[in-house]
């Protein structure tokens, strides 16, 4: 055999080899499968079968036509030579394989390699494989395994595939399908290796795919929860597969029901006749949609099979089938249409119960409700007497409360006799254990032991059937609902079981209604009752901050009618601003749910409003506020703030005070101690000790008069002066007053003109204030003027039929005050300036700051108006004076006619001997008798032996026993229990718990005046 014939018998032995490989291995399966694979790789291997015959082919061509054109023509032969070398280098590296030779012989250095095997190996271009080896080229391990492999195929002697992936430098990874086989040297005996690679990495990619696909696909049909099953129509309707949820279902394993048929798996034969019947309308219309019943292990299942047409590429048709067992949803079909039917019915019983208590609850009279219900069951039933009976315990009664008969029928409870509750009786133990009674045939033996009592009591005679339900009410058998018929009457069903005991619920909740109602409108009313009766203002809120109650309280502070409080928001009403304040203590609360304490201004004061959130179970159900009135404790801590202020200004008032009081004390004091030492020294003509007394006494009214200014004012300022409104005359009080000063102002040359009008009303005043205060004024008007007049005038504007402002003037031609001491003239110890302050004027300074405080104190105020040499205007305001209706009761003095008969004898108690030696001569001078005693318990002594005693007049404050106490044991007393006691005190006020116990009161100094008074006072009382 010549060179080419053994090439060629090489590369078709490879061929063939080859192509019975790609039969056989799985990567000819790979391109079996894939069309596209296939195209590609079956020119690849073509090619590669072809190869080596083809290089081998040209190789001997090559070296024939270099041998002959040597021989012949040797210029000519190089030519040829490299022409076919450019020729083969050409082909090789055109060629869409990576094809290579290497020398076994010499360390299996590479002979020849083409570009394709260059590019997939990752070498750079321009590198020379010639001469190298794997080691020099690949990484070690790779060369490592390309070696081993080379020495496995030159030690065979025969071809060997490979399958080859590495990485090239980019980081792709490759995957190649190797071929390898010996070349034996054919001019030196030399071996070489002939190798070539196809990339197969696009081929093994989508085989990974597809068998991903495949495994994906196969998942999916394994875990579908219903049947599915593949069937060849072409062959009687093979199964070509079902997924594992069908092959369960008929207990059959997937590979055995491949090639199976209908017939072989089901055993009924109406089973296989409808499921082919199904199967063929599929194939005949393409779709499919019905239930079949079949039947496996013995257990029938209805399944909704559907199926559709599929037609391969090649003509081949399939069914496709898959299945839903409906076998419970079949069942619960017949169930609802059955259940479907009793819900008609008791649809029909529930609109008739609803209408019956809607009827029955709307109409708010328990009796008729109770009758509504009778009506609706005894119609609905069928009965001929439906009844309801009441139990009385307390009574131990039974009552009949309401009955129903038919139109063609009457009622016969109103003849029906009481009678007595029977613990024994067996109906009532029945209803008692929560039974209902069920008589269809009331002469049966078992009806015996109740029928005789109830259907004596019942109305309607000739009862044949009789049924009872009892009505519970608070734990206890209230009474029972009761229907009766005249002619046989089967057992009722269980809709009219069910229809008698919802008429018994329905009465029970009428009567729980009722109670309800009435508890809850005691309740509402205990609520309302309270929440109006406390003076706080409380407000409630819902969750969404509107208001929804409020007290009565609350509504004063709104000041309109409380309808309209509920329709505009509560800032509107109680705060008066266009928009809820920023600190709102319900909108926080509405916020946090937590309480919130704020205070605001609201309409002029001020307010302290309290939130607090009401919840139940951590659910906010409404927000209650309360406000609380803080104005006055405002003002009173901005007093004090300003009292701390002042508080350097008070003590040298207190000091220019005690100086002034020790000047004004001791003037008269003086005065006092040193007529007295003259009057004590020795013998005095009479008018001269006669004048002596007369200053004594003088001096002595003078400094009572200053004390008694500084009370008052103490008292005004302490907010302690009671005042007594009494019926006034305002004219004859000025015409007093002016009779009073008209000695002074003959002497002094002046004019007094008074204007009042002649129907002055008759005023409600303090007229003893009010005297008090035009004194004042009208004194220091004559005190101040030496030429001119002094004019008075009273108005009095009404501003309501009852009441009127009063305005008093007095207006002065006198010395005036400057503008920068009007401020001052008010003061206590205060005048105007160094002319009034001089003691030509004799004043103290009282005087106005008296009538000032006085005038403030009866709602009113003193007004100033003056010019320093040009007079003064004082005017003296009183608003809202009330008008008196009563006529003035005039003013006198007990006369001494009203004193104590001669022979009364009076009981003096007082611990200071002087006081009682005072006494006694002022009672002496009035001719009473008087016993003296030092102390409390001395008087009771004197008072248990000595009877004989008409008064006692006695201090109030004593060591060991008060006047009060002394009082209250004289009293004990039998014999001295109507005895009339008077007291003698300092204190400018008595308490009103001290002064009930005395007939009478003398403030101390005691004039014999006063003294006159008293007595006579106290002996007209006692005698009334």
């Amino acid at each position: 055999m010549n060179k080419f014939g053994f090439a060629l018998a090489i590369g078709g032995s490879w061929f063939i080899g080859k192509t019975s490989l790609c039969a056989t291995e799985p990567i000819g399966e790979v391109y079996s499968s894939v069309d596209s694979a296939w195209s590609i790789g079956g020119i690849f291997w073509v090619l590669s079968a072809l190869l080596p015959a083809v290089i081998v082919a040209l190789m001997w061509a090559i070296s024939r036509a270099k041998n002959k054109k040597i021989a012949t023509n040797p210029n000519s032969a190089v030519g040829q030579e490299r022409q076919s070398e450019y020729l083969l280098g050409m082909l090789l590296n055109h060629i869409p394989s990576a094809i290579w030779i290497k020398d076994a012989d010499d360390d299996y250095r590479y002979i020849l390699a083409n570009d394709f095997y260059l590019t997939s190996t990752g070498v750079k271009g321009g590198f020379r494989f010639e001469g190298k080896t794997d080691f020099e080229i690949h990484p070690h391990d790779l060369a490592q395994k390309y070696r081993s492999d080379d020495v496995k195929v030159i030690e065979s002697g025969t071809k060997q595939e490979f399958f080859e992936e590495y990485e090239d430098t980019d980081g792709v990874r490759h995957s190649i399908h190797s071929i390898k086989l010996p070349l034996p040297d054919y001019r030196q005996g030399r071996r070489l290796l002939l190798g070539m690679g196809i990339n197969i990495s696009e081929v093994v990619e989508k085989r990974n795919r597809l068998q991903e696909v495949n495994q994906l696909l196969q998942a999916i049909q394994d875990n579908l929860p219903c049947p599915f099953f593949v069937k060849d129509a072409d062959n009687d309707f093979r199964y070509l597969m079902g997924n594992r949820t069908y092959t369960d279902f008929l207990s059959v394993s997937p590979e055995a029901l491949i090639g199976m048929v209908d017939s072989e798996l089901y055993p009924d034969p109406e089973n296989v006749r409808a499921c082919h019947e199904s199967d063929l309308s599929a194939m005949e219309t393409g779709y499919s949609d019905a239930n079949e019943k079949v039947v496996i292990d013995g257990q029938a299942h209805i399944l909704r099979c559907i199926k559709s047409r599929l037609v391969r590429e090649d003509g081949r048709r399939l069914l496709v089938g898959i299945c839903v067992d409906i076998t419970a949803e079949t069942e619960l079909q017949e169930q609802l249409h059955n259940a479907m039917d009793e819900l008609k019915i008791h649809a029909e019983q529930e609109h008739l119960l609803n209408s019956c208590l809607e009827s029955a609850l709307l109409n708010e009279k328990e009796d008729s409700a109770i009758q509504i219900v009778l009506a609706m069951v005894g119609e609905r039933l069928k009965a001929d007497h439906a009844y309801c009976f009441h139990y009385d315990y307390q009574e131990n009664t039974v009552l009949p409360c309401k009955e129903w008969t038919p139109a063609d029928r009457r009622g016969e409870f109103d003849s029906m006799p009481q009678f007595a509750i029977d613990p024994k009786d067996e109906l009532f133990k029945l209803l008692c254990e929560r039974q209902m009674l069920s008589l269809p045939d009331v002469t049966s033996p078992q009806a015996r032991e109740i029928r005789d009592r109830w259907i004596e009591l019942l109305p309607t005679k000739n009862v044949c059937s009789l049924f009872a339900i009892g009505i519970w009410r608070n734990g206890e058998l209230w009474g029972h609902i009761g229907l009766s018929y005249c002619n046989p009457k089967s057992e009722l069903s269980q809709q009219e079981n069910d229809l008698l005991q919802s008429c018994a619920h329905i009465v029970e909740v009428i009567l729980e209604r009722q109670k309800n109602r009435d508890e809850l409108e005691r309740s509402e009313y205990e609520k309302l009752l309270l929440m109006d009766s406390i003076r706080i203002p409380i407000m409630l809120f819902n969750p969404d901050l509107q208001l929804i109650r409020c007290n009565n309280a609350a509504l004063e502070i709104a000041g309109i009618p409380e309808e309209q409080v509920y329709r505009q928001p509560c800032w509107t009403t109680f705060c008066g601003n266009a928009c809820r304040h920023q600190g709102c203590p319900v909108h926080l609360v509405g916020q946090d749910h937590k309480m919130h304490l704020v205070e605001l201004p609201i309409k002029g004061r001020d307010y302290q409003l309290s939130a607090y959130p009401i919840e139940v179970d951590g659910k906010l159900i409404n927000i209650m506020t309360t406000m609380v009135d803080v104005t006055e404790l405002n003002a009173t801590q901005r007093k004090l703030t300003i009292a701390l202020k002042e508080a350097q200004n008070a003590s040298k008032a207190k000091s220019y005070f005690l100086a002034t009081m020790s000047h004004e004390l001791r003037t008269p004091l003086n005065a006092v101690i040193g007529f007295s030492e003259l009057l004590e020294n020795g013998q005095l003509p009479k008018q001269e000790h006669d004048d002596y007394l007369r200053s004594i006494n003088l001096a002595g009214n003078s400094l009572l008069s200053l004390i008694n200014d500084v009370l008052d004012l103490s008292k005004l300022e302490a907010e302690q002066m009671m005042l007594v409104p009494q019926s006034t005359d305002l004219t004859k009080i000025l015409n007093e007053i002016q009779a009073i000063f008209q000695y002074k102002i003959r002497q002094k040359q002046l004019k007094m003109l008074l204007q009042i009008d002649k129907d002055f009303p008759l005023l409600k005043l303090d007229s003893l204030r009010l005297r008090q205060i035009l004194l004042n004024l009208i004194g220091n008007a004559v005190k101040f003027t030496e030429h001119g007049q002094i004019d008075i005038s009273a108005e009095f504007r009404s501003i309501a039929p009852d009441r009127g402002n009063l305005k008093i003037v007095i207006r002065d031609t006198g010395i005036g005050i400057a503008k920068e001491k009007q401020a001052k003239i008010f003061e206590p110890f205060a005048q105007g300036d160094t002319p009034r302050d001089s003691h030509a004027y004799q004043g103290t300074g009282l005087g106005l700051a008296i009538s000032h405080r006085l005038a403030n104190r009866m709602g009113g105020r003193i007004l100033l108006e003056s010019d320093a040499g040009k007079g003064s205007c004082f005017t003296l305001e009183l608003d809202s004076v009330e008008i008196s209706v009563l006529p003035v009761i005039a003013e006198h003095k007990e006369e001494l006619t009203n004193l104590p008969k001669p022979r009364t004898r009076v009981l003096l108690v007082d611990d200071v001997p002087m006081n009682l030696k005072v006494l006694q001569a002022m009672l002496r001078k009035l001719d009473i008798d008087s016993v003296c005693a030092n102390s409390g318990s001395n008087a009771l002594e004197i008072l248990n032996s000595d009877h004989d005693f008409q008064m006692v007049l006695t201090d109030l404050w004593m060591p060991n026993m008060s006047g009060s106490e002394l009082a209250q044991k004289i009293h004990e007393i039998p014999e001295n229990a109507n005895l009339p006691i008077a007291v003698i005190t300092a204190d400018s006020q008595m308490p009103e718990e001290k002064s009930a116990i005395f007939q009478g009161v003398l403030l101390k100094p005691v004039t014999l005046e006063a003294l006159q008074n008293l007595l006579a006072f106290v002996a007209k009382k006692s005698t009334v």
